[in-house]
């Protein structure tokens, strides 16, 4: 999955998708499972640990703890499987509650007191429902800016509200500080605040992890943030995100090329071959309309 030309090619072998399926946490037997099995064990572990007088429950519900993977080689497996399918753009629906109807989406705004703001709504949110997290209530979660930074926390790394809230009071003094660059950076960019602490602090939030290894775990929503390369005579919209769309990518400048990935994992590359991507879909749900990154990890253009 290291180029848009890797995936095509993935896309274009016949039965490809059903195989990495068949390994995957999504397979007939194991929804079976999660619900048979696994969902009515968590039910009842929950209830004896009640019964004991254990009465701290987990942030976690009975029914997302259900979907969590096998362990040790089979779980390997099947995260890596996860991981492809994401990246091919199946992206299965996995509801965070019994009987749930619909998408639930949550959006952060960005920028200084708003994103405290955002907390202190999360934070009303988890408490109405009972002390389950956003990351467990929400199918898909997105922001901009330091909304952005929330949404990676308990979005990308199921972070808690609290433990997101301490993370997010430590890293938002690293981004905006001003220096005496500030006044030009608004003539010539119209940003006043440098990107590179921004930067720091995704690597920070993401370490060695790609946006896209976070989808191993069935039970992580979909997450992107928006952002914009204001330095082009005329400023680009691009979303990073954790997921990939089904086919017709729109071309952009945020993917890596096919020499690159092949020289990154030492592959020997003789030829270049044709760029091959398809027309932008008109069919909803299919392409998409923006330039985007999944595999971001530690440079953000």
């Amino acid at each position: 999955m290291a180029s848009d030309d890797a995936v095509d090619a993935f896309r274009n072998t016949e039965g490809m998708i059903e195989s990495i399926r068949s390994f995957s946490s999504y397979t007939r037997q194991e929804n079976i499972r999660r619900k048979w099995v696994k969902y009515p064990f968590e039910k009842t572990k929950r209830l004896v640990n009640l019964l004991r007088g254990k009465n701290k429950e987990p942030h976690e519900t009975a029914f997302l703890a259900a979907a969590s993977m096998k362990t040790g080689i089979l779980g390997e497996i099947q995260g890596t499987s996860n991981k492809l399918l994401a990246a091919l753009g199946c992206n299965i629906f996995v509801p965070k509650s019994p009987g749930q109807k619909g998408l639930r989406i949550l959006c952060l705004d960005g920028g200084g007191t708003r994103g405290i703001a955002s907390i202190a709504m999360m934070k009303s949110i988890v408490d109405s429902l009972g002390g389950v997290e956003v990351c467990d209530s929400f199918d898909m979660i997105c922001g901009t800016s330091t909304g952005a930074i929330i949404a990676f926390l308990v979005g990308l790394r199921r972070e808690s509200n609290e433990q997101a809230k301490n993370r997010y009071d430590a890293l938002i003094e690293k981004i905006f500080i001003k220096s005496s660059l500030s006044t030009p950076m608004l003539l010539f960019t119209t940003a006043s605040y440098s990107e590179v602490p921004f930067k720091q602090v995704m690597m920070d939030i993401l370490g060695d992890n790609s946006m896209l290894d976070s989808r191993a775990d069935p039970r992580v929503p979909l997450v992107f943030s928006v952002s914009a390369k204001m330095s082009s005579s005329t400023s680009k919209m691009c979303l990073f995100r954790n997921y990939n769309y089904r086919c017709g990518e729109k071309e952009d400048t945020f993917v890596v090329s096919p020499e690159d990935a092949r020289h990154r994992l030492g592959f020997p590359y003789d030829h270049k071959p044709e760029k091959n991507v398809g027309p932008i879909s008109s069919e909803v749900g299919v392409a998409s309309r923006h330039e985007g990154e999944f595999r971001q990890r530690e440079e953000l253009k």
